[in-house]
């Protein structure tokens, strides 16, 4: 089993811009958040990566099947979905300090998780593909989702760069940017549906 080879393919995976998809998941679960916030964004980036890793276990393992078609589908579904929660609890940026402070097992990161899942179904037959003929999952399984928490983390750190740019730098209000940022989003994944439909 080639480590690096696996490693490689989980951060590139995340970070390809072909698969922008993904990239727009984790901005749209972190638009709320600010930098010092870095505790609990660690937390829901690793909700994803557990969901990711569950599924394509499943998949891989030939436990579970689905269709690609209704997978594809929703995965910008659940961009969507969280985009809604993101606008249900923009107000709070209002005041800051009020209820955007979660505990580390709550509902927003068990929901994180199960996109995740939906997310990990999106790459299966890739990684599938990959996998030397009875090669066991196992140890590959752990190298992608080791990389693919890696490129999370440089994705988190790059909205984070912007978003402080345009907030401390730029004077922009949080609520507004966030704003701004779920509606640049919403348009891209209602088109992403709209296309795959």
């Amino acid at each position: 089993m080639n480590f690096k080879f696996y490693y490689e393919l989980g951060w590139q995976h995340i970070t390809d811009l072909n698969g922008y998809d993904h990239i727009l998941f984790i901005i749209a679960i972190s638009v709320l958040y600010h930098v010092k916030d870095w505790k609990r964004l660690l937390w829901m980036v690793t909700a994803f990566t557990l969901g990711h890793s569950i599924s394509l276990f499943l998949a891989v393992s030939e436990i579970i099947q689905f269709s690609s078609y209704w997978i594809e589908l929703l995965i910008p579904v659940s961009i969507l979905l969280t985009l809604l929660i993101d606008l249900n609890r923009v107000d709070q940026l209002d005041n800051y300090n009020s209820e955007l402070s979660f505990q580390p097992i709550s509902w927003i990161y068990i929901l994180t998780m199960c996109f995740g899942l939906i997310h990990g179904l999106g790459f299966s037959n890739f990684l599938k593909e990959s996998l030397a003929s009875g090669e066991s999952i196992l140890l590959p399984l752990f190298a992608f989702n080791l990389g693919l928490e890696i490129g999370q983390i440089i994705i988190l750190l790059i909205y984070m760069l912007i978003s402080g740019f345009f907030i401390h730098f730029l004077n922009f209000n949080r609520k507004s940017w966030a704003i701004f940022v779920i509606g640049i989003i919403f348009g891209i994944s209602s088109l992403l549906i709209i296309e795959r439909i």
